[in-house]
């Protein structure tokens, strides 16, 4: 019996030693997770250095903390208490290009990012503005600095020698303005820095300039330099250097002549210009009464603002580019103006109405969105060139298509519809060509419905009759036995066309077009992709790589698909024209069908009565 109580004992204390020996083991993985994360999250005396870079970010840096692989750094938003940026960083050190005014910074470790303890930084920003002052002694050429009460700065002097700390003040109740000597007749810069002392890092950040003095010079003998900033989307700001004019004139170049745009007093030496034509360059030269400056040119993309557009189905106008706040509609067809573009959205204007409308479902002129990147000859507004290889096509060939009579200007310009979101590829397209030498030449973009029915139909009693002399239809002789009837060239009900989304084109190179396998529009299996030349061969390539399909009945046909399905854009049945009001950098006016401008005059237009002056713009506001 007693030995049976002395094993059971044995056995309970082995039980009781192994428990224990679990729970220390426990403990120690557990104190120690917490001493290792108290090790990742303790820095040596508490600090994050951070100094201002060159490149006027700043570069951060802090102790090794043991056991650190990789540590996890939160750049914080302190006035907004919100974080800023964040990243997992390799090393005890790194750079950002980009901080809030009142910037707070945390280092933790990467799996325990917003748990434990972390380190924060203190307030970055300067705080209130320290109202600093200055004068020049006219007595002793000395300048004389102050500023606000209670402010602690680090004075530092920029002269041509380099940079010179003058040390640190502390301004008081009782402060008198701060000399600083030795200083006349040096072309200078003296600024100042907050000090913060006490947050646990040091900082060089946002320096004020405060003064800037240079000896006198003659200006007059000083050659007229001419510089130019880009300051928004086609908008620039010219700026020249004071050389003692009387006057200032700026000129921009026009059609190989130089056009005054502004005249300003010698005491203005910078102005704004706003410059539109997509694709194109332009010239600006500053002129005095014997010196100019001809080294200005600026280049522009493509340009939505002052485009037509049309929207392809009737959509809801709203009064906020968000799209909550209801303000009308705009029927399909109608030609408007384009005067923003914000938040997938265009800003337009038909003369009554205003407000945003979705630009996807929107066809835009071509021509001027994009002006010269492509050529265009829309040869059906004036003379059709569909044939039946070696045969001209009654009723169509040489004839203006129905829906296509005011699609080309008076000046000989054309209007060139396509849905807005496909012009992405095709400007990508455009850059293809042009680095192969070459450019787009465009012959047909949207396709009205009517023209497509009205076609076919035309086109369709010409097929089947007999070709004379011989024993077989026209419809027979393009079709290759069958294989490409008249169908496969032209839609009898709705084509890619008629939805904006197709375009027919061809390459051309110093402006002749290159030799296809057939001419455009030569609707016979004669075109077929299979027997595509070197030429054709790169067309294709050139479309296809910038995201179009094609036909294999027609060589110059091309589509893009992924618009089609993502917006499902309706068929639009009628043409489309310019007629409508339009607006330039000078103002409103109102076109006509024919591309001209209504002048001098009052017109009623839908109810209201409107003035023109002799160059077409409207007088007063709508």
């Amino acid at each position: 019996m007693k030995l049976k109580r002395q094993r059971q004992r044995k056995i309970l204390i082995s039980v009781f030693t192994l428990i224990c020996a679990i729970v220390l083991l426990v403990l120690f993985f557990a104190v120690g997770s917490l001493i290792r994360e108290n090790a990742l999250l303790t820095f040596a005396d508490g600090k994050i250095l951070i100094a201002e870079a060159q490149n006027g970010g700043l570069d951060i840096s802090w102790p090794v903390a043991e056991g650190a692989s990789s540590y996890f750094v939160e750049i914080t938003d302190e006035e907004k208490g919100t974080v800023f940026s964040s990243f997992e960083n390799k090393s005890e050190k790194c750079h950002v290009s980009s901080f809030p005014p009142s910037m707070g910074i945390r280092i933790s470790i990467p799996e325990n990012k917003g748990k434990g303890q972390t380190k924060e930084a203190a307030n970055l920003s300067p705080g209130a503005d320290p109202g600093i002052t200055y004068e020049k002694s006219e007595k002793d050429g000395k300048i004389y600095l102050s500023w606000k009460k209670e402010l602690k700065m680090d004075v530092y002097v920029l002269t041509a020698k380099g940079e010179e700390s003058i040390g640190s003040f502390t301004s008081s109740a009782s402060f008198d303005p701060l000399r600083i000597n030795g200083l006349s007749g040096d072309s200078i810069t003296v600024y100042m820095d907050p000090l913060e002392e006490g947050k646990g890092y040091t900082l060089k950040y946002r320096r004020q300039e405060i003064l800037v003095a240079s000896p006198s010079k003659d200006k007059s003998k000083e050659d007229l330099v001419l510089n130019i900033v880009k300051q928004g989307e086609y908008l620039y700001r010219l700026s020249w250097n004071d050389v003692e004019s009387s006057s200032y004139t700026v000129k921009q170049e026009k059609d190989g002549e130089w056009k005054e745009l502004y005249t300003f007093g010698g005491d203005v030496t910078e102005c704004s210009v706003t410059f539109r034509e997509p694709y194109s360059e332009a010239s600006y030269r500053v002129e005095t009464k014997d010196k100019t400056s001809n080294s200005c040119v600026v280049s522009n993309e493509s340009c939505v603002i002052y485009s037509t557009v049309w929207p392809i189905k009737d959509l809801t106008v709203y009064s906020d580019p968000a799209g909550k706040v209801k303000a009308g509609t705009v029927k399909k067809g109608t030609t408007l103006c384009v005067l923003a573009e914000e938040n997938g959205k265009f800003l337009i204007r038909d003369g009554k109405t205003e407000g945003y409308i979705d630009c996807d479902y929107c066809m835009i002129d071509l021509y001027e969105m994009c002006g010269d990147l492509f050529s265009y000859d829309i040869t059906n507004a004036y003379s059709s060139l569909f044939i039946f290889h070696d045969y001209k096509i009654p009723g169509v060939t040489g004839k203006v298509i129905p829906g296509y009579e005011h699609m080309m200007h008076k000046d000989g310009t054309f209007v060139v519809p396509l849905l807005y979101p496909v012009t992405s590829k095709l400007e990508q397209a455009a850059f293809r060509a042009k680095e192969q030498g070459m450019k787009l030449r465009i012959y047909e973009s949207f396709r009205p419905q009517k023209a497509t029915q009205e076609t076919y139909k035309t086109a369709k009693i010409f097929a089947d009759s007999e070709i004379p002399g011989k024993e077989m239809t026209y419809a027979e002789y393009i079709s290759d036995k069958g294989r490409y009837p008249l169908d496969r060239f032209l839609s009898h009900t709705t084509s890619r066309h008629n939805r904006g989304v197709a375009l027919d084109l061809t390459l051309e190179a110093d402006g002749e077009e290159l030799t296809m396998q057939t001419d455009m529009h030569d609707l016979s299996w004669n075109a077929e992709t299979k027997r595509n030349n070197d030429n054709s061969k790169l067309l294709e390539e050139i479309m296809k790589s910038s995201g179009f399909a094609g036909l294999t009945a027609e060589w110059w046909h091309f589509q893009d698909d992924d618009a089609k399905n993502s917006y499902n854009p309706p068929p639009l049945y009628e043409g489309v024209s310019s007629e409508g009001f339009t607006k330039d950098d000078i103002g409103w006016r109102y076109r006509n069908e024919d591309g001209t401008y209504l002048t001098n005059g009052t017109v009623n237009i839908d109810g209201k009565d409107y003035s023109f002056d002799k160059e077409g713009y409207l007088k007063g506001d709508f």
